[in-house]
C-alpha cells in the first residue's frame, strides 16, 4: 500500500485501514513514519505504531509475517491540507518503491492512496496521474483505466486530456484495446463479461449530423471485435441510458470514451465501492477512486472504506492468479 500524497487523506485512510487489515495478511506500506506518527497524533486514531514493523532496504525483509513499513524518510516538514511541491515528490517516490518491488515480485499487488497531481508536476514529474506514473515506471505503453465495482463498471478510453483533445485522440485500435483488456480482467475474474460500448456524441451523432465519430471510429472498432473474437460486445449506444441499461444487468461494464462519460455515473451508482485499476500494466495494481480530499485533513473525518475495498480486490486478483492471497 502507497500512502499518497502526504498533504492529503492517504496516511489517514491508510492508518484506519491497517487497523482493519489483520497481520496475518502482510501488508508492506510504503511511506513515512514521520507521516504517519504525525498524522496518527494529529487526529488521535490509537494507531499503535510500533506494531509496524520498520525497514529501509529490501534486505531487511526477512520476516514477512505482520506487517511492515517501508520508511522512505523523504519529507522534512507536513503540510496538512496544502499543495506543497515536497509532498508531490515523496508520493511520487514511494509509488516508485512500491513498483520496484512488485516488478521483482516481493509484493504480488500495489494498492494506492490518492496524490495530488499538480503537488507531482510541481515537483518536476510531468505525469498526469498514477496511470501515467505506473506506465512510465513499468515501460508499458498501453495502459487503461478500469473503474470497477460489483453493481456495474466502466472502462475508459481516453483519460486525462482536455476534453477538446478527445475526438483526435480516439482511434480504433484503442478502443480494440481497452476492450480486449477489460475482457481479460473479467476472465481473471472468473467471469464471461457483458460489455457495452458508450458513443461519444449526442444521440450517437444523429447519423453524422452532431459527429462522425461513431461512424468512422466506434462502430468499426465493435464490428471488428465481433468478426474477431468470442466478447461479449454491444454498441454502441448514447450516453444518456448506457449507464442505466447497465444498472438494470444489460451489462457488466461500459466502454466510456473519456474521463467525466465514466467517472461521473460511476461515482453516483458505488462512489465507496469504486475501484480505479489499471489494466496493461505487468503488475496488479489498484487504487481509491477518489483524491486527496485537502478540505477534510487533519479533521479525523476521511473514510477509508474505499482504500479497503481497492486492497480487498487486489486479493481477489492476487487470488484468481497465483493461487493465494
Amino acid at each position: 500500500i502507497t500512502l499518497g500524497d502526504p498533504s492529503g487523506i492517504g496516511p489517514e485512510i491508510v492508518l484506519k485501514a491497517l487497523k482493519k487489515i489483520p497481520e496475518k495478511e502482510n501488508i508492506i506500506v510504503f511511506g513515512s513514519k514521520k507521516v504517519l506518527a504525525f498524522y496518527e497524533a494529529l487526529i488521535n486514531l490509537h494507531v499503535n505504531l510500533s506494531n509496524l514493523k520498520i525497514i529501509t532496504s529490501e534486505e531487511q525483509l526477512t520476516d514477512k509475517k505482520g506487517h511492515v513499513l517501508f520508511d522512505i524518510d523523504n519529507i522534512e516538514e507536513i503540510f496538512p491540507g496544502k499543495l506543497n511541491m515536497n509532498s508531490g515528490k515523496a508520493a511520487f517516490e514511494y509509488i516508485k518503491k512500491a513498483t520496484e518491488f512488485a516488478l521483482k515480485g516481493t509484493v504480488s499487488a500495489i494498492v494506492t492512496a490518492p496524490i495530488n497531481k499538480a503537488a507531482v508536476q510541481s515537483a518536476g514529474y510531468k505525469f498526469n496521474g498514477h496511470t501515467e506514473i505506473l506506465s512510465y515506471l513499468t515501460k508499458t505503453h498501453k495502459c487503461y483505466m478500469l473503474l470497477y465495482s460489483e453493481k456495474l463498471s466502466a472502462a475508459h478510453v481516453t483519460t486525462h486530456i482536455s476534453l477538446k483533445k478527445v475526438s483526435n485522440t480516439l482511434k480504433i485500435n484503442n478502443i480494440v484495446e481497452v476492450v480486449k483488456l477489460v475482457n481479460e480482467f473479467y476472465h481473471k475474474l472468473g467471469k464471461k463479461a457483458k460489455i457495452g460500448v458508450s458513443c461519444l456524441n449526442p444521440h450517437c451523432g444523429e447519423g453524422g449530423i452532431f459527429g462522425n465519430e461513431e461512424i468512422e471510429i466506434i462502430g468499426p472498432a465493435i464490428k471488428y471485435l465481433k468478426e474477431t473474437s468470442n466478447i461479449n460486445i454491444q454498441g454502441p449506444f448514447p450516453a444518456d441510458t448506457i449507464f442505466l441499461r447497465g444498472i438494470k444487468g444489460e451489462f457488466d461494464v461500459i466502454i466510456a470514451m473519456y474521463h467525466d462519460q465514466g467517472h461521473i455515473p460511476m461515482k453516483l451508482i458505488a462512489f465507496h465501492k469504486t475501484v480505479d485499476v489499471t489494466l496493461g500494466l505487468p503488475i496488479i495494481r489498484t487504487s481509491v477512486d477518489h483524491g486527496t480530499a485537502f478540505d477534510i485533513v487533519g479533521k479525523g473525518v476521511a473514510d477509508e472504506t474505499n482504500l479497503l475495498e481497492a486492497y480487498e480486490l487486489a486479493k481477489k486478483l492476487c487470488f484468481r492468479l497465483y493461487k493465494f492471497v
